[in-house]
């Protein structure tokens, strides 16, 4: 009895620890109902940076859209991770797909009539925190550069420098600077961090609290016997 109850402690304990590795928001580029950037004759890009140290799992690629109408979305989103080029452009190419993902309706417009939409890309891969990269985005495949009206929506909340686009149809004419940042949010989980330090404070108050209870139940036992 004594030995279950503070194993159940230990039990408590792990879970508690365990809830700081949960997946959590890593970039979060809110949308501000505004305007955007063409994303189906174009490819568009933005820029983002991983705070902290180690390499984290990605998991879920958002974004918000703005366009007429649900029909100007082709059906999926052709994603691109690039690295940085080492003058803070675009370089080659780090993780790319194709998703056939729904758009949600968020029930907001801008002042142009163009109406809000919601995506969630749900991709696995691992990007190093501090290293500088560009999330790219078209609708549809790359090969497709008819034009529709669906625009990534822009955000008030992006790193600089102003997000880029080049015309698919014209590949020679390359990267060219967008007028706006763009809304999209990065979710994922640290891995191992090579060099740890002092935990978060969140961490730490779960990890205090979990210790505190362990030993609550240990004491308990005590008292039983």
């Amino acid at each position: 009895m004594n030995f279950t109850h503070f194993r159940s402690g230990l039990v408590a304990l792990a879970v508690c620890a365990g809830a700081a590795s949960q997946a959590a928001t890593l970039v979060s580029n809110l949308p501000n109902q505004v305007s955007g950037t063409q994303m189906s004759f174009a490819q568009v890009a933005d820029d983002f940076t991983l705070a902290g140290g180690g390499t984290y799992s990605i998991s879920s690629i958002d974004f918000w859209s703005i366009q007429f109408s649900a029909a100007d979305y082709r059906g999926s989103i052709a994603w691109t991770i690039f690295n940085d080029d080492g003058l803070g452009g675009i370089g080659t190419v780090r993780w790319a797909g194709t998703a056939a993902i729904p758009g949600v309706a968020t029930g907001n417009s801008t002042a142009f009539g163009y109406d809000e939409y919601a995506y969630s890309i749900p991709v696995a891969i691992n990007l190093t925190a501090g290293d500088h990269y560009w999330l790219g985005l078209h609708n549809g495949a790359l090969s497709e550069t008819d034009d529709t009206e669906m625009l990534w929506e822009s955000s008030d909340d992006g790193q600089a420098p102003l997000g880029m686009y080049r015309d698919l149809a014209n590949p020679g004419q390359g990267w060219i600077e967008s007028d706006y940042q763009h809304a999209f949010r990065i979710i994922g989980v640290r891995d191992i961090d090579p060099n740890p330090g002092i935990p978060e404070p969140t961490t730490l108050a779960l990890l205090l609290g979990a210790l505190v209870a362990a030993g609550a139940v240990r004491r308990q036992a005590r008292h039983a016997r």
